[in-house]
């Protein structure tokens, strides 16, 4: 998920009517923007999905219009007040958090459906509940009936989590979903922030984005992982068949982190001309007003699965953090 908004115009008008005030289209972690096209109408509009505004929705949709004019604005979309009812039994408590959205529609004509996946937690850390997820990775299926009415269905279960455990000794949080296809195989990228270099869990070195592949027909992780994962389902992770795509390793601060992994939301561009594969990255932190230090990097790889780098040729595997 790649925290940047690209405006495009559309190739028609929405009949909606625009945000008032352009805080009443605020909305963070915006996925990629796709053209669908609504059951009830014959033209195709440009669609995107923000992370709610905490008040218990699941995630949000936003438009974009272009006026006659030629002007471009936001317009609102719904809201989603999805609910998965396996958050229960994988996440420490009610009291859930959803961001990060990244909407993938089909490839069925006209394109009025798709997968939405989302990151959800259910609390902070709690060592005493190991077994219990710290983050999932959720998916739902959604039809656009028209703009301002679109369903939407959860997987029924999470496509894969974190527990605490995991994540003490080094996995990376399953947060910040986002999908590329390659081919006919799609890919899911993953991952966060990790502090887990300092007292017992020093030398952890853990979080980063991660990558596996997925079943194209359910959007879950493919057979094989699954089979695999067996019974820990769904704290699937494994550094051993998942992919290690980016780091950004020795970030200090005042705040604790000790040999932190400053870096997140990562996004898969495919240039079909090229067939060039750019990832994008966000390194250190977001959402502090003027204090935030957020910077966007980019690797480039001849191959989706990697190895990315940078123009000086360094893998982002590899990549040091600047902490000077």
């Amino acid at each position: 998920m790649l925290s940047l908004l690209l405006f495009l115009p559309l190739l028609s008008a929405l009949s909606s009517v625009p945000c008032q005030t352009p805080e009443a289209c605020i909305g963070g972690d915006p996925s990629s923007l796709h053209l669908i096209q609504p059951l009830d109408s014959s033209s195709q509009h440009l669609m995107l999905a923000v992370t709610g505004s905490g008040a218990g929705e699941a995630f949000s949709i936003r438009y974009l219009e272009r006026d006659e004019e030629g002007n471009v604005e936001w317009i609102m979309g719904p809201d989603s007040y999805l609910k998965p009812t396996w958050s229960s039994s994988y996440l420490k408590n009610g009291n859930l958090a959803f961001w990060a959205p990244e909407f993938v529609p089909s490839e069925e004509e006209p394109e009025s459906s798709g997968k939405m996946y989302y990151s959800i937690s259910g609390g902070g850390i709690n060592p005493s509940v190991d077994s219990i997820s710290e983050f999932c990775i959720g998916l739902a299926y959604g039809t656009v009936h028209s703009l301002q009415n679109i369903t939407w269905s959860d997987a029924g279960s999470p496509v894969i989590c974190v527990s605490s455990e995991q994540a003490n000794v080094g996995a990376p949080h399953a947060i910040d979903p986002s999908v590329v296809k390659s081919g006919e195989r799609l890919y899911l990228t993953f991952g966060s922030w990790s502090d887990y270099g300092d007292g017992e869990n020093q030398g952890a070195r853990g979080g980063g984005v991660w990558m596996n592949e997925l079943d194209p027909l359910t959007g879950m992780l493919k057979e094989s992982v699954l089979e695999e994962c067996g019974d820990d389902f769904p704290n699937c992770f494994n550094d051993e068949h998942f992919i290690s795509a980016a780091n950004h390793r020795g970030y200090n601060a005042d705040e604790g982190y000790v040999d932190g992994n400053s870096i997140e939301a990562s996004y898969i561009y495919h240039h079909e001309t090229s067939g060039e594969y750019f990832m994008f990255v966000n390194w250190f932190y977001c959402c502090r007003g003027v204090d935030s230090t957020y910077q966007i990097m980019v690797g480039k790889s001849d191959k989706v699965e990697g190895p990315y780098y940078d123009k000086n040729g360094v893998s982002l595997v590899d990549t040091v953090a600047d902490t000077q």
